[in-house]
């Protein structure tokens, strides 16, 4: 068999004008591809740009989107506490107590009308009969059960109770103040509204 195929190979290349066959095919290949070939280059840079374009769209949109979500915190929120208006907080009792109170005294016979003056930590009562005064500082305990009014009398009609100490009890609702007391120096707290051996006042703010 490698006899065969070398007098094969031999006779081609001898064979006369083979080399001008083959430059002759080779020349006609050449003239037809440069088409192609153009086409194929165009092809493929058309196709490289498009592919520029999208990746550099993408590279913008990935950029922009960092400051969009970043910018989002500082938008308020619908119905969030900054946008609530805020509730007034309710008086204290000593506050709610400022001004003049005019009322009766429940445990009196009489229905002439008395008064209760009150300024800052000071207050002034006038009584049923018009003789009986008392100018007096006062504190209050808020957190006791009920609520509690300890009185210093300062000036009275009454010398003997210049400088005693006075217990109350007091309850306020809907401008009404009600009240009840101990004779002067009496060291007890009223236990109840009604409770015996007590003055009871209902007065309403003026």
């Amino acid at each position: 068999m490698p006899a065969r195929v070398k007098t094969s190979e031999t006779r081609l290349l001898r064979a006369p004008g083979w080399h001008n066959d083959l430059s002759s095919a080779l020349s006609k290949s050449f003239e037809s591809k440069p088409m192609k070939i153009n086409s194929v280059l165009y092809c493929t840079i058309t196709c490289l740009s498009l592919l520029a374009a999208a990746g550099c769209s993408t590279l913008q949109e990935r950029a922009s989107a960092p400051a969009t979500s970043s910018a989002a915190p500082n938008t308020p929120a619908i119905g969030s506490s900054a946008a609530q208006p805020k509730s007034t907080a309710p008086l204290s009792d000593s506050a709610a107590l400022q001004g003049t109170w005019g009322g009766r005294e429940l445990s009196a016979d009489s229905d002439a009308p008395c008064y209760l003056i009150i300024s800052g930590k000071n207050f002034e009562f006038r009584g049923v009969d018009t003789n009986e005064w008392y100018k007096v500082t006062f504190t209050l305990r808020e957190d006791a059960n009920p609520k509690v009014l300890v009185s210093s009398i300062t000036e009275c009609c009454a010398p003997k109770y210049v400088g005693a100490t006075d217990y109350a009890i007091f309850r306020l609702e809907n401008g009404t103040l009600t009240l009840t007391a101990r004779e002067p120096g009496n060291p007890d707290i009223p236990s109840s509204f009604d409770a015996p051996e007590t003055r009871q006042f209902i007065f309403k703010g003026k």
